[in-house]
């Protein structure tokens, strides 16, 4: 998934983890709208291939529909990554954005839905042994 495109995600990620660490609100929202919007093109790339996905006993999702899911999850990733790792994050992200999108597709399954319902602090399931210990004495905003 390395591209020029991620070129500057390390150090967008590095520099979102200080403003969370040093309490900067202004600064994280820039921060995290900057980090949004460079992961947006993989959320809704993500969406169109949903879209195009039409299972016989599957309900047909809108394109409005999964590029709302598809951000809705990306945002969630965002909100919830505490790591400067940015490969990992994309992982992450994309779980997080297949999560939704299963939800907004009808294909959730019970598990899959409680994964939305975590606390932010959470990573998604599967990624939960990779991901290293979050610190909870620290107010890391959101």
């Amino acid at each position: 998934m390395t591209s020029a495109r991620y070129s500057q995600a390390p150090l967008l990620w590095a520099a979102l983890v200080r403003a969370r660490a040093e309490n900067a609100p202004l600064t994280r929202g820039h921060l995290q709208d900057a980090v949004f919007r460079m992961y947006l093109p993989l959320a809704r790339s993500r969406a169109r291939n949903v879209v195009q996905q039409v299972d016989a006993g599957h309900e047909a999702v809108t394109a409005a529909a999964a590029d709302q899911a598809a951000e809705m999850g990306l945002a969630q990733a965002v909100l919830s990554w505490r790591y400067s790792d940015s490969q990992r994050f994309e992982l992450f992200a994309l779980d997080m954005i297949d999560s939704r999108l299963r939800l907004a597709s009808g294909e959730a399954t019970a598990g899959n839905r409680m994964i939305l319902h975590l606390p932010a602090e959470i990573p998604a399931a599967g990624l939960v042994a990779s991901v290293p210990p979050v610190s909870r004495g620290r107010n890391f905003g959101g």
